[in-house]
């Protein structure tokens, strides 16, 4: 009778592991692909920094930089923590996230205002130059920015209200959140040979984006035969959000809007 038992039992605990170390899959592509976007840009810019042709970026830029780069390597900690069955572990880690978030978001939020100062502050000699920011793109980023921040915000705090009560959902939520501020990454994916729209469109980061959102998705239905709730709901939200970026990205009546909101920075 024991061994019929621990028959039954055995697949549904090799189902559960595979899931979790799925996550560590998902959590280690986020972190190589940010870490592959931001190198070559990262180069770059130390090289023209130090060569004198333009000053060191702003605080900010490198606070956001170690803020977001944390909350990767915090999200690949845990889901190794509960790979392995170290869930005490995990859920000390855990208690990172409640300080990590919040500041993650004004990080975003502040990384944007920086930008827009930035750009006007370049002289208008400079403004044609290719390559230079115009205050049209810094506009068009806006929307981008603002699915970030709204995203990342609504899945890791509905994550972590979860964590106690619903562990599928939980660990669901807080992929979604990884993924929600990505967007740069996968834009300077481009500086590797991927194919990109930008600046002109956000076809290709809005595409980059649902080919990681697929990808558990298409694992919940292998190993379940339907997508789980939380990745029904976070789609419709990311499909919810992506496509008013792609109607409003070089509209006219969208800088009407946005640009005497960027004059203000001035």
């Amino acid at each position: 009778m024991e061994m019929q038992i621990d028959a039954t039992m055995r697949p549904s605990a090799d189902s559960e592991l595979a899931e979790r170390w799925f996550f560590v899959f998902m959590a280690a592509l986020l972190v190589v692909t940010a870490v592959a976007g931001f190198s070559t840009t990262s180069t770059a810019l130390i090289a023209v920094v130090a060569a004198g042709q333009r000053p060191p970026p702003a605080p900010i830029v490198h606070v956001h930089a170690v803020l977001m780069s944390s909350w990767l390597l915090l999200f690949l900690a845990q889901t190794l923590q509960a790979a392995t069955g170290r869930m005490r572990g995990h859920r000390l880690l855990g208690r990172a996230a409640f300080v990590l978030i919040p500041a993650v978001v004004l990080a975003m939020i502040a990384i944007t205002l920086s930008g827009w100062r930035s750009v006007l502050a370049i002289p208008p000699e400079l403004a044609a130059v290719p390559g230079v920011p115009t205050r049209a793109f810094i506009g068009n980023i806006l929307l981008g920015q603002l699915q970030s921040v709204v995203l990342f915000s609504v899945f890791a705090s509905w994550g972590l209200a979860l964590r106690r009560r619903d562990s599928a959902a939980h660990r669901r939520l807080m992929l979604l959140a990884a993924i929600a501020p990505m967007g740069a990454a996968f834009d300077r994916l481009a500086n590797l040979g991927f194919p990109s729209t930008m600046p002109d469109s956000s076809l290709s980061i809005q595409l980059y984006q649902f080919a990681v959102l697929a990808l558990p998705l298409i694992f919940d239905t292998i190993r379940h035969g339907a997508p789980h709730r939380v990745y029904v709901a976070g789609t419709l939200l990311y499909a919810g959000t992506a496509l008013p970026i792609f109607l409003l990205w070089n509209a006219p009546v969208w800088q009407a809007l946005v640009q005497p909101l960027i004059e203000t920075m001035r």
